[in-house]
């Protein structure tokens, strides 16, 4: 996704929720991308009910919201995992983009900086993920922050970054470009019906 495309998504989210101050580059990379993977399964025939749900999974640093804060050098896993839930029929709605992006910009306003600390609730994390369903479950694995293009370990940068991971969970990647310029890599593994229609619902945004 160019930068020019985030900036025109974020634009539309701003006119579309005047109460939102600020919208993140994650926050509509994820919703579109997102909502662009629900309308490719209506495109591909699924059997889309009323009352059918789908998650979004996201993974947060709290190494900085934990008391005391963790060193920004910490090497290990300090992550939140937080559910974003919607109806299918309500993201596969033309302003479905926007209802994602709300959501997703709430759960990590709210969730991540709440009074009751950001590991409040932890003890019910895993429960409340065994009670997904898996086939309506996405999540993403990485961030545009983590600037996974300037990594060198003694024989260069790298040329190209994957998460071959994603095959098999059903994520999708987030990075940045390797050229930089605020441009972004998003990572997909998709059955042929479904990468066809996420081509046709890309185009209707």
């Amino acid at each position: 996704m160019h930068q020019s495309d985030v900036q025109r998504l974020k634009q539309i989210v701003l006119e579309k929720c005047p109460k939102l101050s600020r919208v993140s580059t994650f926050t509509v990379t994820c919703a579109y991308v997102w909502t662009c993977l629900i309308k490719s399964r209506g495109a591909s025939g699924e059997d889309i009910k009323e009352n059918d749900l789908e998650h979004f999974m996201i993974g947060a640093d709290c190494r900085s919201l934990i008391a005391p804060p963790l060193p920004a050098n910490y090497f290990g896993n300090c992550l939140v995992n937080r559910i974003i839930t919607a109806k299918t029929v309500e993201l596969m709605q033309e302003s479905g983009f926007i209802k994602a992006a709300g959501l997703i910009g709430e759960v990590i306003r709210e969730k991540l900086h709440n009074k009751g600390g950001v590991l409040n609730g932890a003890e019910k994390w895993l429960s409340e993920i065994e009670g997904l369903n898996p086939e309506r479950v996405v999540g993403v694995a990485g961030s545009p922050k983590f600037a996974v293009y300037d990594m060198d370990f003694g024989w260069g940068k790298p040329r190209k970054s994957e998460v071959i991971s994603i095959d098999t969970t059903g994520s999708i990647s987030l990075n940045e470009c390797r050229d930089g310029k605020g441009d972004l890599e998003v990572g997909l593994s998709l059955p042929k019906v479904f990468a066809s229609g996420i081509m046709e619902a890309k185009d209707q945004h």
